[in-house]
C-alpha cells in the first residue's frame, strides 16, 4: 500500500519535487479517472517502487495554477516523475500498475 502525500501549498510542492525520486499526481476531486488512478497508486507494492514516493496536487487549488501552466498540464490525471527537481518522465490518463512500475525503474 502506498500513501499519497497531499501537497497543499506551492512551498510543499517545491520541497517535495526537490527530493530524490518522487511522483506528483495532478488531479481534481470531480475527476473520475483521477480517482481510479489514485486507487491504482494506493494498491501498489511499495517495495517495487525503487524508492519513489507519491504526492498529489489538486489542480483546482489556487496555488496550482502557476505550476500547471509552467508544466504545460492540459489534461488530468497526469503523473510527473521527478528526480531532484527535474522531470524525468510523465504519464497522462489512467495507467496500469505495470506502467508505473516500469516508469520508476528507469
Amino acid at each position: 500500500m502506498v500513501d499519497i502525500k497531499i501537497l497543499n501549498t506551492k512551498e510543499e510542492y517545491e520541497n517535495f519535487i526537490n527530493e530524490d525520486k518522487v511522483v506528483v499526481k495532478f488531479s481534481a476531486e470531480w475527476c473520475s479517472p483521477c480517482k481510479v488512478l489514485g486507487n491504482i497508486i494506493n494498491k501498489l507494492d511499495s517495495e517495487q517502487l525503487n524508492g519513489y514516493r507519491f504526492g498529489e496536487v489538486n489542480v483546482d487549488d489556487d496555488f496550482a495554477d502557476e505550476i500547471t501552466r509552467n508544466l504545460n498540464i492540459r489534461n488530468i490525471p497526469v503523473c510527473i516523475y521527478f528526480n531532484n527537481g527535474k522531470e524525468v518522465n510523465r504519464t497522462i490518463g489512467v495507467v496500469k500498475a505495470d506502467d508505473i512500475y516500469k516508469n520508476v525503474s528507469i
